[in-house]
């Protein structure tokens, strides 16, 4: 008779139940954003992780954040997967241009906050004007959102 002795069974798998936790206090944040106009949406700080993701090339996490980007959609009404077909053509087409000639990080963290945001309301205004779908609300609160959560990025 063989034993392992070195060998234990973990009862929990602990990045699944963690991933499960991060998903559900992520669709609990977006009511509350919806209710509270003061809770930024946090599509800066999900683009920002998505940047970081296929940067290190890290699949389960980049699976999680278009989880993440596919909920915001739909708590904000937007086009199914547009984010994710704006951020993959941002990331693959405007940011090596512009990191070319910039080289401040906490520059670039801001040009990713200010990209998800207002670039992303121009990228569905011609989504509006080639399917006459509707278009995401741009009001005074989008500056505040910018600069809340360019604090949290520079925390990162």
């Amino acid at each position: 008779m063989q034993t392992f002795s070195g060998m234990q069974r973990n009862l929990l798998n602990q990045n699944a139940l963690t991933v499960f936790t991060l998903l559900i206090v992520f669709v609990v944040y977006e009511a509350l954003s919806s209710i509270y106009l003061l809770l930024p949406p946090l599509l800066g700080l999900l683009f920002f992780l998505f940047i970081r993701a296929l940067k290190e090339q890290q699949l389960p996490q980049l699976l999680l954040i278009s989880g993440m980007l596919i909920i915001l959609e739909a708590e904000k009404g937007y086009l199914f997967t547009s984010t994710l077909f704006y951020f993959s053509s941002v990331y693959y087409l405007v940011l090596p241009k512009v990191s070319h000639y910039i080289n401040c990080k906490s520059c670039m963290k801001f040009i990713y906050i200010f990209l998800a945001y207002i670039g992303y309301w121009f990228f569905a205004f011609l989504m509006h004007q080639m399917l006459w779908t509707e278009t995401p609300v741009l009001d005074w609160y989008v500056i505040a959102y910018i600069l809340i959560e360019f604090i949290i990025v520079s925390l990162l």
